[in-house]
């Protein structure tokens, strides 16, 4: 099975941590977040990939080729304006030969709502779209895509309706399956009082001109557009094997401690005396002075740590 990657985003809301680069780049335990996605993907058999990014973002694609911990067939296509998703899937439609999943960077749901997506995908007949849905607070609703339903079908989708006219509170997430027929009204798509071409506006043309659009609902997503989704995402995984204890630094000062769960990468410096975790996650790269403390917290590639610090419960980046 194929799979798309929407991973041209600047990432504006990260704010300077995505100066040196790009939000699809962003680390969870080692590996950038778009690898996290489609390392996902993979587990469930999509074994071809389009990586739809920016073309000032040489690194992406360098460490996908180069770097994957996995072997996958890989395009990249490019999307040098920020136009929408309809665009971006513009973009890679050369590439798309059959039913495929389309994803953002980064959007992630837990394994068991992955499951029960492809579960459906693979079992429903005749479908040409799966959205996965989420209920969302009311004063959420003018952010996302917001659907009609009947029974598990998709009536209706509208993005980013304002509260007294959305047609319910459970909101289109990120990541879709589609057939090919979601490719044929990509040209269709008006642009946008927001300036961009909507990808709801394609799939709305697809259930009234086809149908079989259907949803699936999902317990959780973890989504990274500020600093602090990038701590929770990083959190959450470490949560996965409390006893998870990865410890790879070039140097340990006398007296240092490691409580888990806790991921330090190696080029790390140790003072004496550090104590580091629970729930800490040190890229390569990283200084921490004697007697820090460091908890519940991601401290970025070269960073530095004065002496005598508690940190904890942030993201701490080079120029902190």
């Amino acid at each position: 099975m194929q799979a798309v990657i929407l991973a041209a985003g600047r990432g504006k809301r990260l704010g300077s941590l995505t100066h040196k680069r790009s939000k699809a780049m962003q680390p969870i335990l080692s590996k950038p977040m778009v690898e996290r996605v489609m390392e996902s993907l993979h587990a469930h058999g999509v074994d071809h990939f389009t990586i739809v990014t920016n073309p000032d973002n040489p690194t992406l694609r360098e460490h996908l080729e180069n770097q994957l911990s996995f072997d996958v067939e890989l395009d990249f296509a490019y999307q040098e304006e920020p136009l929408g998703m309809a665009n971006a899937l513009q973009m890679a439609a050369p590439f798309i030969r059959e039913n495929f999943v389309l994803s953002a960077c980064d959007n992630l749901i837990t394994i068991a709502d992955l499951d029960a997506f492809f579960q459906v995908w693979n079992q429903r007949q005749g479908l040409n779209g799966l959205l996965t849905l989420m209920r969302v607070p009311r004063e959420l609703i003018n952010r996302s895509g917001i659907v009609e339903m009947n029974g598990h079908s998709i009536k209706r989708i509208v993005e980013k309706p304002e509260q007294d006219n959305a047609p319910s509170n459970i909101a289109s997430l990120p990541i879709y399956g589609f057939s090919p027929r979601i490719l044929d009204y990509l040209d269709r798509v008006p642009l946008s009082a927001r300036g961009e071409y909507e990808l709801q506006d394609a799939i709305q043309m697809m259930i009234e001109q086809d149908g079989g659009v259907d949803g699936v609902e999902v317990s959780k997503r973890m989504t990274v557009t500020r600093p602090e989704d990038l701590l929770a995402v990083n959190l959450h995984y470490l949560s996965q094997d409390p006893a998870l204890q990865v410890v790879l630094p070039d140097t340990i000062g006398e007296g240092v401690t490691f409580t888990p769960p806790v991921y330090v990468e190696t080029g790390v410096e140790l003072g004496a005396g550090c104590q580091i975790g629970p729930y800490a996650y040190l890229e390569n790269g990283v200084q921490v002075g004697a007697r820090a403390q460091v908890t519940n917290a991601v401290v970025l590639s070269g960073a530095v740590i004065p002496p005598d610090s508690i940190i904890e419960d942030t993201v701490v980046k080079h120029d902190h």
